[in-house]
């Protein structure tokens, strides 16, 4: 296959991977990065950031997924639960 098509069937793809992710229950962004380069990476490369998050914030926009940002007042950390 021409690269330019595949990259392109990969894009593709990994939309409808990271909502079958999602779909089985409530996750967070770092779980879905670490379940997609443990099981997918020999397909889609290992997954970063940079393309993942994107691809979340379009899939919210679309209103296929939602995001609840819970923040620590112990820790100043903050978590995104996406379901």
């Amino acid at each position: 296959m021409d690269g330019k098509y595949m990259q392109q069937f990969k894009k593709g793809s990994l939309e409808m991977v990271l909502l079958c992710l999602i779909a089985r229950g409530e996750t967070y962004g770092y779980e879905i990065i670490t379940a997609l380069n443990a099981h997918g990476a020999a397909v889609w490369g290992y997954a970063k950031e940079g393309t993942i998050y994107p691809i979340l914030y379009r899939l919210q926009d679309a209103g296929l997924i939602r995001s609840l940002s819970l923040i620590h007042i112990s820790e100043p950390t903050r978590l995104d639960v996406i379901s």
